[in-house]
């Protein structure tokens, strides 16, 4: 697992946020929610099924990363790098389903293109960071379990 994981860290960091398009969809879904008001929305079916069809990958990539981090504190012999990239792994997973749930204020349209500019980044300084610190940790974890 731990090369599968390593692989596909360095893919992100190399290709950047391979679920960019789905962000930008769900962005200008949100704005069409917006401008229509909640009594006259109806929601996208493709859309619907695409984010589905996300979640089938997402929620057991992150139940396969929990899993992999607390096998790993076992594994590290300094256990602390695992204990530190568990705690940050959760904390950020908190840290989306909070700031998730914040509804974006799109009242006029230089909000509107200030959302748009937000959505169109590929990557971003905190997702680099993060996607170092995974290709870091996996290259550690490789080192001792190859050694």
């Amino acid at each position: 697992m731990t090369i599968v994981f390593f692989i596909y860290y360095v893919i992100l960091f190399i290709k950047g946020n391979p679920y960019h398009r789905m962000r930008i969809l769900f962005g200008e879904e949100e704005i069409r929610k917006q401008k229509l008001g909640i009594d006259s929305y109806k929601p996208d079916e493709t859309l619907v099924v695409k984010s589905l069809l996300l979640l089938l990958f997402l929620v057991p990539f992150s139940i396969t990363s929990i899993i992999y981090l607390c096998v790993g504190v076992q594994i590290d012999p300094y256990k602390y790098p695992t204990l530190v990239l568990l705690v940050i792994y959760i904390i950020s997973f908190l840290w989306g389903v909070i700031n998730g749930r914040k509804k974006v204020d799109l009242s006029s349209e230089e909000k509107i293109l200030k959302y748009r500019k937000k959505l169109e980044k590929k990557r971003t300084l905190n997702g680099t960071f993060f996607q170092i610190l995974w290709i870091a940790y996996f290259s550690y974890m490789a080192y001792f379990l190859i050694f």
